[in-house]
């Protein structure tokens, strides 16, 4: 009636009695008197699309799951612009700032000075002849808690082989260390 436009995921029964996710879309087209005079829309089967994202959520809560208990998760720094992206479970284990984007540079300041320079030596090798890593390194949270951490990491290659990001995990083995 208000000539809204439309764009909906639904889920429909088809006569053959399969169970389909459809991407409707539609608007209005109205006529010189603004009057509503059809609607015009497409409807896509994204049953596959829809599947996957349900997959996709299944696989991130399992993962999300396995590294609370075992206290990894994973992380990614992108090449050239160093562009850092964590998992959850690393801002978790840090204590680091709900919704806080922190900065690579920023970053090393928590850990240790001997730790610090070894991350960032470790990390620009990798970055730059794809070296990859596996260190032991001790650092302090924005919260004030000591802890050690194994941070490991290893080159991405884009199609041409170049470098693209370092991406790596990250576990907490304060415990093991004390």
């Amino acid at each position: 009636q208000a000539g809204t436009p439309f764009d909906l995921e639904i889920e429909i029964d088809t006569a053959r009695r399969r169970r389909l996710w459809v991407r409707v879309v539609g608007e209005a087209e109205r006529g010189a008197d603004g009057a509503i005079k059809r609607v015009l829309g497409a409807f896509q089967d994204v049953t596959h699309l829809r599947l996957a994202r349900d997959k996709l959520r299944r696989e991130e809560s399992l993962m999300a799951l396995a590294g609370k208990v075992s206290k990894v998760a994973g992380w990614s720094l992108t090449a050239p612009d160093m562009k850092l992206y964590w998992s959850r479970q690393v801002w978790e284990m840090v204590d680091y700032p709900a919704g806080q984007e922190p900065a690579p540079d920023e970053l090393l300041q928590y850990y240790a000075p001997d730790s610090r320079k070894k991350l960032s030596q470790a990390i620009a090798r990798c970055a730059k002849a794809g070296h990859a890593f596996d260190l032991e390194l001790q650092l302090t949270t924005p919260a004030g808690r000591s802890m050690w951490a194994r941070v490991a990491g290893e080159a991405d290659y884009d199609a041409q082989g170049r470098i693209q990001a370092v991406h790596g995990a990250f576990s907490d083995i304060t415990a093991r260390k004390q």
